[in-house]
């Protein structure tokens, strides 16, 4: 919570500053995005290791992320540093199938998170820029996991769904973020963002749920459209 309101603080002094500095530019920014999570399958085969003739397949999810930004261009320099404040939706799908006796099931874990990160940027011609950044995710919703089967026409569903939100926790995360974009004279831009989890995303109760614990590690794939202000 310190280093969310420390944060804060840098923000209102640098849209104080941007009012004096042709240098400085803040704005807002949204996204479409692409999440992927690794290794659900693995952390919930524990529960199924008795049964065969089952699959369990993942697929990412689209979803959107947005927030605001402040970008200082270093006088003299073609590099500058852009702190960030974003909100983020992402998560998995995993799909269950038995063959042998027809069960299906559907896990949709769908986190939320807060992020505060900042990205240093190259810029070699024009407003073509290439950025590197780090990214610390807090995650807001780490119980939220949807659950729905064809078992019994689904009138279980609601307890398996808490089977797993009390089982499963969605944790905070550290992302690497890798950027390439391009600033239009008129204020747009546009910027395509790898983001690279390097921490484990879920944590799980195993041993009272019979789950497996690894690592689970992020990534998205984002396409940005933005608009930066010069005046406060």
């Amino acid at each position: 919570m310190i280093k969310f309101y420390s944060f804060i603080a840098f923000i209102s002094s640098a849209l104080c500053f941007s009012q004096y500095n042709d240098n400085l530019s803040y704005g807002l920014k949204v996204a479409a995005l692409h999440s992927k999570t690794t290794n659900i399958p693995e952390m919930l085969i524990g529960r199924e290791h008795n049964l065969t003739n089952f699959q369990m397949k993942t697929k990412g999810v689209y979803s959107v992320e947005g927030g605001f930004f402040v970008n200082y261009k270093f006088s003299n320099t073609r590099t500058a540093i852009q702190p960030e404040l974003i909100y983020r939706k992402g998560g998995e799908k995993l799909h269950y199938h038995n063959s042998q006796s027809g069960q299906e099931y559907d896990i949709d874990f769908k986190y939320s998170y807060l992020i505060l990160g900042s990205i240093y940027k190259i810029y070699p011609y024009e407003g073509l820029n290439f950025g590197i950044g780090v990214h610390y995710a807090k995650n807001l919703t780490p119980h939220n996991i949807e659950y729905s089967s064809n078992e019994f026409d689904g009138r279980h569903d609601t307890n398996y769904r808490q089977f797993y939100r009390d089982g499963i926790i969605g944790k905070d995360d550290f992302n690497l973020s890798f950027n390439v974009g391009y600033e239009l004279a008129n204020d747009f831009h546009f910027d395509l963002r790898y983001y690279l989890g390097i921490g484990d995303a879920i944590g799980t109760r195993s041993t009272s749920f019979q789950f497996t614990e690894n690592t689970n590690r992020n990534s998205f794939l984002a396409l940005s459209l933005g608009y930066s202000f010069h005046n406060w």
